[in-house]
């Protein structure tokens, strides 16, 4: 009776260590898999958020762009015209006066 007894213990423990280490393989592997996607997680984070600021930034030229369209759009057009017509003088004045534009005025009156 000793005997079976001791079989019924071996196989028993050799039953349990089969099934806790198949376990403890199976809690490790479920471990490295939680790991694995924490990391995809971090990294799909970390691009998101580079994402939004690339959204954001994005944003802001094209608020800038928006708001230049609208100053030209209010702007009067004959005040552009003055401007124009200021910078052209300048320039011609600046050109003649070093030699390079000769400037001739003639009156088609008699």
């Amino acid at each position: 009776m000793n005997m079976p007894d001791a079989d019924f213990l071996f196989e028993f423990r050799r039953f349990l260590d089969k099934h806790v280490d198949c376990r403890l393989e199976a809690m490790l592997t479920e471990d490295d898999r939680t790991a694995n996607h924490e990391d995809r997680t971090a990294d799909l984070e970390s691009k998101i958020e580079e994402l939004e600021s690339q959204i954001e930034y994005q944003s802001d030229y094209e608020d800038r762009i928006n708001n230049l369209e609208e100053q030209i759009e209010s702007l009067d057009r004959s005040d552009l015209i003055k401007d124009s017509t200021a910078i052209i003088d300048r320039r011609i004045h600046e050109l003649a006066s070093r030699g390079q534009l000769r400037i001739y005025v003639a009156s088609g009156h008699e």
